[in-house]
């Protein structure tokens, strides 16, 4: 979501106030991608050590694989569309998707 309003927003045109431009809205969004992604691993960490403290049995295996295919696919298609653009905010967002898909 940052992505998608960043591209929206770095597609205006230079003002009186910005007179570059709102091209680095990218990457601020990227900043903001990387604060999500460590609250995310923050989180994911805590749960692991609950888990691992009062063990559980794993539902849903098959939704999860689901989620992890689309989420493949769909971090591709990132991936190609952000080398198409020349955006590194978008290739980097779809790598990072992509490594969450195999996982």
């Amino acid at each position: 979501m940052p992505l998608a309003i960043a591209f929206t927003v770095g597609r205006r045109m230079a003002s009186r106030r910005f007179t570059y431009g709102y091209g680095q809205a990218e990457d601020l969004a990227g900043i903001i991608i990387v604060l999500i992604a460590a609250a995310s691993a923050g989180l994911a960490g805590y749960e692991a050590v609950k888990r691992l403290i009062n063990p559980q049995d794993v539902e849903a295996l098959g939704w999860v694989a689901a989620v992890g295919v689309i989420g493949f696919l769909v971090a591709r298609y990132r991936i190609r569309v952000g080398r198409e653009i020349g955006s590194a905010a978008l290739v980097a967002d779809g790598l990072h998707a992509r490594t969450d898909g195999f996982t």
